[in-house]
């Protein structure tokens, strides 16, 4: 081996190691964040139950519409008008950015959420 050879060989060596280092590092960090994470993973496995039961979340309603029928009134009243603005805030939004840069969010996302 000649001497350039050696010392690209000896410098990947040491880029392995010390990328082995900051792997230990983050893998320690990412400990604080397990609660939160674990906690983040049950909401969108529910919401994945949910998605795939919507039968169940119908029976709740029409329960709770039996029961409580004016609280029930409200409650879709606020989420009507919390729908109208997340739509209003998503058209602004989508103004904004460009065709091309809204359609690979729209698709990294759902991509990311396995939908």
């Amino acid at each position: 081996m000649n001497s350039k050879t050696l010392e690209l060989v000896l410098r990947k060596q040491r880029v392995q190691f010390a990328s082995e280092h900051l792997r230990r590092n983050f893998v320690n960090h990412l400990g604080s964040l397990s609660p939160a994470l674990d906690t983040a993973d049950r909401l969108c496995a529910g919401a994945l139950w949910l998605r795939r039961h919507p039968h169940v979340l119908i029976g709740i309603g029409m329960a709770l519409i039996v029961a409580r029928p004016r609280r029930v009134i409200g409650w879709v009243r606020r989420a009507l008008i919390g729908w109208q603005m997340w739509r209003k805030l998503r058209d602004t939004v989508t103004h904004k950015i460009t065709p091309k840069t809204y359609n690979n969010l729209r698709s990294n996302s759902a991509a990311h959420r396995g939908w």
